[in-house]
This record gives structure tokens, C-alpha cells and sequence, in this order.
């Protein structure tokens, strides 16, 4: 089957990024890779036991890694994205507040949901005798 998911390949790849972000500059390729690299360690060493067997997480590896990156890089885009912008009038004053000042790499609360990484686990210890009758 071709569709299988291998456990040995990148996540995604700067062409999977371009193709869901914006065409990228060829300086910006090398770059791209690195923090596709570095993403995908990070997330190899969050995602929970037997994640690789796991199609509900390993269909959004690629999706996952791509808007990391997207928004690690797009904090160093001439400024952008911001959450908020003012300007005034005679005092020629303006301000920009951005949403990732300083390009940090960071998984949102959805994206950990769609990996299985967090929330709690449930589990329960049998207190006195066992179902065998030991005790």
C-alpha cells in the first residue's frame, strides 16, 4: 500500500511548507529544512507510546509540523504577524504588537489534541484482593 506511513521519513519538507504557506525565497529553503529538522525532534519526543501505528496521529505529523514552522518563520517576515496595530494623527505615532516577537517554536492547544500529546491519563489500581482470591 502506498499510503503508509514510514516512521523514517521527514514529516514534511520545506516544499510541503511552500505549498501550504507561500512559494519561498531560495535562501529561506535551507532555513526552512533546518526548522522542519529541529520541529520534527521535538515532536518525535513528545508524541505518545505507539504513535507510529496510530493513523489518527501520523495523518497530521506533516500538518502539524508545517504550522510550526510556518509560524516560527513568519515572526521574522518584515514584522509580521501582528495582533494588534495603532496609529495616530498629528503626533505621528504608531505601534505594532506581534504575535511571535522572537520566532519561538511552539505546539497550540488543537495541534497537541491532534498528536494524542497531554491531557491526562486515566488509570485505576486494584485495591485488596485480586480476582484470583489473593489477597
Amino acid at each position: 500500500m502506498g499510503n503508509e506511513f514510514d516512521p523514517d521519513k521527514p514529516f514534511a519538507t520545506a516544499c510541503d511548507l511552500q505549498a501550504a504557506w507561500r512559494p519561498l525565497k531560495p535562501e529561506e529553503f535551507a532555513r526552512a529544512e533546518k526548522l522542519l529538522s529541529y520541529a520534527e525532534r521535538r515532536i518525535r519526543a513528545m508524541l505518545p507510546a505507539g504513535w507510529q501505528d496510530d493513523p489518527s496521529i501520523t495523518s497530521n505529523l506533516e500538518m502539524v509540523t508545517v504550522e510550526s514552522v510556518r509560524r516560527q518563520m513568519a515572526s521574522s517576515a518584515c514584522g509580521l504577524p501582528v495582533t494588534q496595530v495603532s496609529q495616530a494623527g498629528g503626533g505621528y505615532t504608531a505601534s505594532a504588537t506581534l504575535q511571535n516577537p522572537a520566532g519561538d517554536w511552539y505546539l497550540k492547544a488543537d495541534e497537541k489534541e491532534a498528536l494524542g500529546i497531554g491531557g491526562c491519563q486515566v488509570f485505576s489500581v486494584a485495591m485488596g484482593a485480586v480476582p484470583d482470591g489473593r489477597a
